[in-house]
């Protein structure tokens, strides 16, 4: 039987899920360990920690900063490995001048939007206070793929568009944020947990993606109807640079408005 070489925390949920498949399919030996599982004994190898609440941290406040802290700091603590790889988030960008590796961030802890970055930021501190340069960071875009079960607005207006034939935004049609694909950032994951020379990266396209550009394509693909709320609101992220991981790693990760079709295509077969 061959060591375990990898150890995936949050293993069963959709990055992990990913993560164990691209490993799998390199014949590359990994265990999962559960949120209600204890700390397993010997060297870990590399550990991935993709352990994590984010569309619905509002409603579940102490396991979102049990996932991004308490967990994180037993396992930093008491966990033998090689390296580690925390998975954080480029949503702390939100009010950012700037989206380097390097910025500082400014965060109003009376702000309930605020509180998943909060978490992340501790999570992030304490990775980085302990003197080690295989602890490193990977601050993630939006991740798309075949996640339809989650509540983020690409899941959200995919199934509009083909179960009930219509999409009403809430927010303007140049609202916009930057999309990265999973099968790129599992990719990334493993090349970065072997060789990476920094200890913090942006994991994104490094472009926005308009909601205009992506209702309208869903609309010809669909023949679905569009509306736009009254007075919506025009969401514009900041385009989170990714220069780091492209000059290091010749990252070129996919586009969503190329994979929009196999994504759709993928919902049909699934749910229709």
């Amino acid at each position: 039987m061959k060591p375990i070489q990898n150890t995936i925390f949050g293993g069963r949920g959709f990055i992990g899920a990913h993560l164990c498949k691209y490993l799998e399919k390199d014949s590359l030996p990994y265990q999962i360990v559960g949120r209600r599982d204890p700390l397993p004994k010997g060297n870990l190898g590399n550990i991935f920690y993709c352990a994590g609440i984010t569309a619905d941290f509002r409603s579940r406040p102490f396991e979102t900063m049990g996932a991004h802290i308490s967990t994180l700091s037993n396992v930093l603590e008491h966990g033998q490995y090689d390296t580690f790889l925390y998975l954080s988030s480029a949503r702390m960008y939100r009010n950012a001048s700037l989206t380097t590796e390097d910025v500082k961030f400014t965060i109003d802890p009376n702000s309930p939007e605020d509180f998943v970055d909060v978490s992340k930021l501790a999570g992030e501190s304490l990775c980085l206070s302990i003197d080690n340069n295989k602890i490193r960071i990977l601050r993630l875009s939006n991740v798309f793929g075949y996640d339809f079960l989650s509540q983020n607005f690409l899941t959200e207006i995919i199934k509009s568009a083909l179960i009930d034939r219509k999409i009403h935004l809430l927010s303007s049609l140049d609202s916009s944020k930057d999309y990265v694909d999973v099968d790129s950032v599992v990719n990334i994951m493993v090349r970065i947990a072997e060789s990476g020379q920094n200890r913090i990266y942006n994991v994104s396209s490094g472009y926005n993606v308009s909601h205009e550009e992506i209702v309208l394509l869903l609309r010809d693909l669909t023949g679905c109807s569009l509306t736009v709320a009254d007075n919506a609101p025009s969401v514009i992220c900041p385009t989170v640079n990714n220069d780091r991981i492209r000059q290091e790693f010749n990252y070129r990760p996919a586009r969503l408005t190329d994979k929009l079709e196999d994504l759709v295509n993928a919902f049909k077969i699934m749910f229709l």
